[in-house]
């Protein structure tokens, strides 16, 4: 049903993928390599990293994103992947901000399969993820050629969007909620943002891939 299917604009959810036991191998395997504490929106939130240039991406490729592969895409390849631990919801934005290797034809999705929600394996429902209709290349805002239904974001927005300008001008596509060792994905081109955590919980953990072709 979602091996090699068009991805471009697109976005959804795969219950029910991966096992605690699969995922808490990863999380114990990532937790090794040095953390990498991003600036981007607070010092909290910290990611392990590891890429195709990694001493250990030969374990992530055979442990994990061959059945990624397998269920989504055969021909993408890993442009970055990481174990995080995020406590500021992130604001709009795409995921094409990386350096793709010579030879690469273009972006092709990104992936996050939840873990849990304040280090708690029971919360992790708690947590979603917006999709936006407009995809955002070469500095450009796009209009989506496959927009969906808009619907009041309120519930899932509050005061962690601080570029108001930019969130008037998108169209909300769907709300992703989490849901332990799922996978959720959308085309890396695609405006998204975290849900606000509001008074719900204060951190989320994710296993987070990002990939071309």
């Amino acid at each position: 049903m979602y091996k090699d299917h068009n991805f471009v604009g697109t976005g959804g959810i795969i219950e029910n993928v991966f096992s605690y036991e699969e995922m808490d191998k990863w999380k114990s395997f990532f937790e090794k390599i040095p953390p990498y504490i991003s600036e981007r929106e607070s010092q909290g939130n910290i990611l392990h990293c590891v890429t195709e240039k990694h001493a250990v991406y030969k374990w992530f490729e055979a442990k994990v994103f061959k059945q990624l592969q397998d269920l989504l895409h055969a021909d993408m390849r890993t442009v970055i992947a990481f174990y995080s631990s995020i406590d500021t919801a992130w604001e709009a934005h795409t995921d094409n901000y990386h350096q793709l290797p010579e030879g690469a034809q273009r972006y092709c999705m990104s992936i996050l399969i939840p873990y849990s929600v304040d280090n708690d394996k029971n919360k992790t429902n708690l947590a979603h993820t917006v999709l936006f209709n407009e995809l955002y290349i070469n500095d450009q805002l796009i209009e989506n050629q496959n927009p969906v239904r808009d619907f009041d974001l309120d519930p899932y927005l509050t005061d962690h969007i601080r570029n108001r300008d930019l969130l008037n001008k998108l169209t909300p596509r769907t709300v992703l909620h989490w849901s332990p060792g799922s996978v959720i994905y959308w085309d890396t081109n695609l405006m998204h943002c975290s849900g606000n955590f509001g008074n719900s919980y204060n951190d989320k953990q994710a296993f987070v891939i990002h990939t071309y072709l």
